[in-house]
Order: structure tokens, then sequence, then C-alpha cells
């Protein structure tokens, strides 16, 4: 497959707002076969926020369906769509079957590793999925 520049993309976002509007089943499963390592910065945004559109009950029965069934990456997606719309007992839910934050502690030691090398200004956060997750990140923070 044809790596694209980061800022490319094979999809516009008017595509993938088609598609989550019509709320289908089809139409989710064709925005979640294009999230995938290969996809370029400007897609995953794309379809990030095309993703927010998905309101109907069939719409929301596909997503619920990659939630718990999908790719990793398909579940952090579904992840920051059901938290986003409120649905936090949902979130925990997966978030208890370790379906969601399941690399954290990885991701703590990386953090303290970067922080012991390096000046940090500012961290860029994704879903923090549970209290748990919210309270390491905090710790890791507050350390000097």
């Amino acid at each position: 497959m044809k790596h694209l520049p980061e800022f490319e993309t094979r999809h516009s976002l008017a595509y993938y707002m088609e598609h989550a509007q019509r709320g289908t089943t089809a139409s989710v499963d064709l925005i979640m076969r294009n999230l995938n390592r290969n996809m370029t910065l400007a897609e995953s945004k794309f379809i990030d926020f095309a993703l927010g559109q998905v309101e109907s009950e069939e719409g929301l029965a596909a997503m619920k369906r990659y939630f718990f069934h999908g790719t990793q990456l398909q579940r952090n997606y579904c992840a920051l769509f059901f938290s986003r719309r409120g649905d936090h007992k949902l979130v925990k839910e997966v978030y208890d079957l370790g379906l969601i934050d399941d690399k954290l502690e990885g991701k703590l030691l990386k953090a303290r590793a970067l922080l012991e090398d390096m000046p940090v200004a500012a961290f860029k956060l994704g879903l923090l999925g549970s209290v748990e997750a919210i309270s390491a990140v905090a710790e890791v923070l507050g350390e000097e």
C-alpha cells in the first residue's frame, strides 16, 4: 500500500461526514475500516470529527459493537466517541474489561523517563478512561 504524506488523504472530510450522518451499520463499518496504521494525520482527524456525527440507533449500536470487538485503534476511537457523548458508564465497563488503557503502565514509564531526560513544557493527553488513569497521570506530573 502506498504510504501518503502526513496531510494527504484518500477521502475528504465530506466523504466521512456523509457516511457518519447516514448512521447505518454499513456506513460505520466503512469509516472504521479506514482506521488503520497507514492513515494520515489528516485522515485521523477527519474520521474522529465525522464519527461524532453518528446519532442513529443503528449507528450507535455499530459503534458499541466496535467498542467491545474492534481493533485496539477502533476501540480507542470509540472510547473518545462515547466519552464525548457522556456515556461514562459504558466507557468504564469497557475499561474494566481491559479493552482500553491496556498500556497505561508502559505509557507512565515512558512519561517518567521523558521527564527525567529533558524539560517538558506541555503534555498532550488522549482519553483518560478511568479515575485510575487520571490519578496516575497526576502522580507522574506531580513528581520532580
